[in-house]
């Protein structure tokens, strides 16, 4: 039998030695970050030429990323906050992410990702584009 919980998974990083938690989004949340990255994508069906069984021709999709700009940044805002002296956690902001360095950033949404059982949209766009 598998056994769940509603607590949601953190991990905890430091940046320049300040204390930061990465955390596990609801469910809603994980939808709307979802809704908002797939904005960022658009997807065609394209004819290969070749009939299927029915006689109908086969499709391929064919993925284009129009703009995955902030797809990072967005993804930490939304499960990232700092904690503070008090206790107290305050979400990171699109000013705070954006002056980061870009290897920090792409490793910390790659551990937000982890946490919330989801591909990046670049790695999961290379991985679609490999099928195809």
């Amino acid at each position: 039998m598998r056994e769940f919980s509603t607590t949601l998974a953190t991990e905890e990083v430091t940046v320049d030695g300040d204390l930061y938690k990465v955390c596990e989004l609801t469910s809603a949340g994980r939808d709307l970050y979802l809704k908002a990255v797939s904005k960022t994508m658009q997807v065609k069906l394209i004819g290969t030429g070749v009939d299927n069984e029915n006689g109908t021709e086969k499709l391929r999709k064919e993925i284009t990323v129009i703009d995955l700009g902030g797809a990072q940044q967005i993804l930490l805002q939304n499960t990232m906050v700092k904690v503070l002296g008090d206790g107290t956690q305050k979400r990171v902001t699109a000013a705070q992410t954006g002056g980061w360095g870009a290897k920090m950033v792409e490793e910390l949404a790659k551990i937000a990702s982890d946490l919330n059982g989801m591909d990046m949209p670049e790695e999961e766009a290379l991985a679609n584009a490999e099928k195809n």
